[in-house]
């Protein structure tokens, strides 16, 4: 870890943690990259001192981002402090070690900085505090949570307020759609994995990777960088988050969708679930819509998941783990017939507190195409559309069971999205089971036993 003398602009490394000075640390969104001062250039510009070469000092010196340094810098000295970590010039991006290091550490240095100065440099006051670009991007979602003490500042340096007032919590709270306990120090183990991908869910990065990586902090994972994989490096995320906390709640990415609703419709007509799903008028526009696989694309996937929680009693047999041939998972999977075909849901052992005493599940569609689908009694169930849902109260018994199943990687197929094939082994378990009554006629259980086959 380089960091910066706030009174000579020397870059320094401090390699171990023990003997690491206290510090301060900048958080702030990046100006054009030629106005951005970085590693080599803080070097030639001590470089350039030496040999009295103003013309080099005067270019590095006239920088937008030379300005945005010595105003940290001069921060850090008021709070009596001589050291400060910029990632635009504390990096040396030249060592693909060294990026890599420093992106799988940044959540940790965040952490352990004194204070986090966080420059709103498209701010002039208090009054377009909440328009600032900063709450867009990807990587400033670590910085705003990892630190401690957090100061936030407008174009010119004055202090706007600190993450110690309720105010500026509240005001932070509402535009990030962070709970407020997470913005102070609550440890974000006890946020569930779906919540925290809905905190980045409606912010960007340069690059398509860096959605991905910019959370490694969050999750507490460290992996390699890969730059070129695109949106591999979001599955890969997902893959190792499995690995380190099988939380079901990863896998329940979409709109929550009320089955209350569906329940209304059915009254007025036999359920159509994969019509209502995929054709629905108000999604039509802004969704994918067709078929998907089990790992979600990108967090935006979750933007709809930031009241979901694990739930507290889940089944003592629910795994959710990856093997060598992909994701290893066992719930329980509903199996219920309408007019229209044969459906089946997936319990994910999760709940939003709109519904609270409601499980949320994936809806399944017997295969209408093609795709990343779902291996029940040697049929293909697909994922059906950008939903989760929620079990109303009004139930009718139904059968359903235990299953395994096992999420290997899929191929690329035409008019689908990139996703996951579940393969399903089934136990020899059969449990009764609630399911909403949708008609009289379009909810049966199984007419016999023998019809789940163990393969």
């Amino acid at each position: 870890m380089y960091l910066l003398n706030v009174h000579t602009l020397q870059l320094r490394p401090f390699m171990d943690e023990k003997t690491r000075p206290h510090y301060a640390i900048l958080s702030h969104t990046w100006f054009s990259q030629d106005q951005e001062v970085n590693f080599q250039d803080v070097e030639s510009y001590q470089q350039a001192l030496k040999r009295k070469d103003d013309i080099l000092v005067n270019s590095i010196e006239s920088r937008l981002g030379f300005q945005k340094m010595k105003g940290s810098c001069k921060q850090a000295v008021k709070d009596d402090l001589e050291w400060i970590w910029i990632d635009t010039c504390c990096i040396d991006k030249k060592s693909s070690a060294e990026l890599s290091e420093a992106i799988n550490s940044m959540f940790k240095w965040y952490k352990q900085s004194e204070v986090c100065y966080i420059l709103l440099s498209d701010v002039p006051s208090l009054a377009s505090f909440e328009e600032s670009k900063w709450f867009t991007r990807g990587w400033t979602l670590q910085e705003l949570i990892a630190p401690e003490t957090r100061v936030f500042f407008d174009d010119g340096w004055n202090v706007i307020g600190t993450m110690d007032e309720k105010t500026i919590q509240d005001v932070v709270s509402s535009i990030t759609s962070i709970e407020t306990i997470y913005l102070t120090g609550v440890p974000l183990s006890l946020a569930c994995v779906a919540k925290k991908m809905s905190w980045a869910s409606k912010r960007e990065t340069t690059r398509g990777e860096d959605i991905a990586y910019s959370l490694l902090g969050i999750f507490d994972i460290h992996m390699p960088l890969l730059y070129g994989e695109g949106d591999a490096a979001f599955t890969r995320l997902q893959r190792e988050i499995i690995s380190h906390n099988p939380d079901p709640s990863i896998l329940a990415w979409g709109t929550l969708r009320s089955t209350d609703k569906l329940l209304s419709l059915s009254r007025r007509d036999p359920l159509n679930l994969e019509h209502y799903v995929l054709h629905d008028p108000s999604q039509r526009d802004q969704l994918n819509l067709g078929h998907y696989g089990v790992l979600a694309m990108s967090p935006k996937d979750f933007e709809d998941c930031g009241d979901f929680e694990r739930s507290m009693n889940p089944p003592r047999d629910f795994t959710l783990q990856i093997t060598n041939t992909g994701v290893r998972l066992c719930t329980t999977v509903h199996h219920f017939g309408t007019s229209t075909g044969h459906r089946a849901a997936c319990d994910l052992w999760c709940f939003s507190w709109r519904y609270p005493t409601n499980n949320l599940t994936i809806a399944l569609v017997q295969g209408l195409q093609s795709g990343p689908y779902i291996n029940i009694n040697e049929n293909q169930y697909l994922r059906s559309g950008f939903e989760v849902w929620h079990a109303p109260k009004d139930l009718d018994d139904t059968w359903s069971k235990r299953i395994l199943a096992r999420i290997s990687r899929d191929g690329d197929r035409k008019g689908t999205r990139e996703g996951h094939t579940i393969t399903i082994a089934e136990d020899l378990t059969l449990n009764p089971f609630h399911f909403p009554r949708l008609t009289d006629t379009v909810v049966r259980p199984p007419r016999e036993r023998s019809m789940w086959k163990i393969f």
